[in-house]
């Protein structure tokens, strides 16, 4: 509590006499309750104190005490200052310890750190129903990309799943980086286009509704290059070769009102590409071998770029979505709980989310908290955009 002398604001709130059995005045009205909120105005701690005002009624002799309005915060700070911390620690990847400083260096507010992880907590709560909603409607989407980082929950190894598109993005923390948590994901059902790498939990979807990303496989062309065998390091020259030529008519073509796949070069590259492929089918490298041998396996999940402009030949969307997730990871070192992880989910999701839709993180925040503390109707993000 700060002394009343520091208290910047007064409110005093009588009973409201509509909840009293009989409409007689109260007798000897004096302060039952204080309650104090914390908020940070014009960049100062500005400190209101709610008096609540009680009395005995003089004909049924029953006390009244007032209650605080809908709007007034339960705890001890003001919601604009539960959606600063969280993004502090959220979108600028401040630990606790630093949010703590800054608070006191800049605004002159002292806080301690379990504060700030229950402010956390508090706007991880505010989130749910508006990430709940957003994690349905991800599945739904007709063109999604995926990708998957590495996560640490108390020492421990998880990994940090992503999918995403140009409206929405949704993360996911998952101890396991399997099908089952890329199913948790995408739902088992999904049934639009996942553009991701040639990783084997994402198996479960079609080969005709996956792109793989032609920027994993120059890395492997690049490796194959590299091996110590000449022929199969020419392998590997031949398909770096060939993909240079594919993605320059790729980009003179895509800005253009002609379809990729109808580009006769297109095809004589296509053809040189394959028949590459099989000449790897035979060189003397395992590695290279399987290769060669899983493209030409998965054909239809390198072509649909060719056939829809919707769909990227290559995962760099989500690579620059988890990002920050990692950027946040090394500042501040994993979770330490069940909540911490809700939290970082929830966080992550609803910064990149706002970011794709031009909205105000901060006062979308705000106004999430607001709402689940005035029982109004849930913000979205979702239903601006269907």
């Amino acid at each position: 509590m700060v002394s009343e002398c520091d208290v910047d604001k007064l409110i005093k709130i009588n009973p409201d006499k509509t909840s009293q059995k009989c409409s007689a005045s109260l007798n000897g009205k004096q302060v039952r309750r204080r309650k104090q909120v914390i908020d940070i105005i014009k960049g100062s701690v500005f400190v209101t104190q709610y008096q609540l005002l009680g009395g005995q009624c003089h004909q049924c002799n029953k006390r009244y005490c007032a209650s605080l309005p809908d709007d007034v915060p339960k705890g001890l700070f003001s919601d604009t200052v539960h959606a600063k911390i969280a993004l502090l620690t959220g979108k600028y990847h401040l630990s606790k310890s630093e949010v703590k400083s800054l608070l006191k260096d800049f605004f002159k507010l002292d806080i301690s750190t379990g504060s700030i992880s229950n402010a956390e907590h508090k706007v991880s709560l505010a989130l749910k129903p508006c990430i709940d909603e957003l994690e349905k409607t991800v599945k739904q989407q007709q063109v999604i990309h995926a990708d998957e980082t590495s996560h640490f929950n108390k020492g421990n190894l998880c990994w940090l799943w992503v999918a995403t598109n140009t409206i929405f993005t949704l993360f996911k923390i998952n101890p396991n980086r399997n099908k089952d948590a890329a199913i948790a994901l995408l739902g088992g059902d999904f049934k639009g286009v996942l553009v991701s790498d040639r990783y084997g939990a994402y198996n479960f979807v079609p080969n005709h509704k996956r792109q793989y990303c032609w920027a994993h496989l120059k890395r492997d062309f690049i490796r194959i290059s590299e091996h110590d065998n000449s022929v199969v390091a020419s392998i590997g020259f031949s398909l770096l070769s060939t993909l240079k030529s594919i993605f320059s008519i790729y980009r003179k073509t895509k800005n253009t009102t002609e379809t990729l796949w109808r580009n006769i070069n297109l095809r004589r590259q296509i053809f040189t590409f394959y028949k590459v492929l099989r000449r790897g089918r035979n060189v003397d490298d395992d590695k290279a071998k399987r290769f060669c041998k899983s493209l030409i396996k998965h054909r239809n999940s390198l072509w649909l770029f060719c056939h829809d402009s919707n769909i990227a030949p290559t995962n760099n969307h989500a690579e620059r979505q988890i990002r920050h997730a990692v950027i946040w990871r090394k500042k501040c070192f994993g979770t330490q709980s069940q909540r911490g992880i809700l939290f970082v989910e929830r966080i992550l999701s609803v910064i990149k989310t706002c970011q794709h839709q031009s909205i105000n993180c901060f006062d979308f925040i705000k106004q999430s908290l607001l709402s689940i503390q005035q029982k109004n109707q849930i913000l979205s993000l979702v239903n601006s955009n269907t």
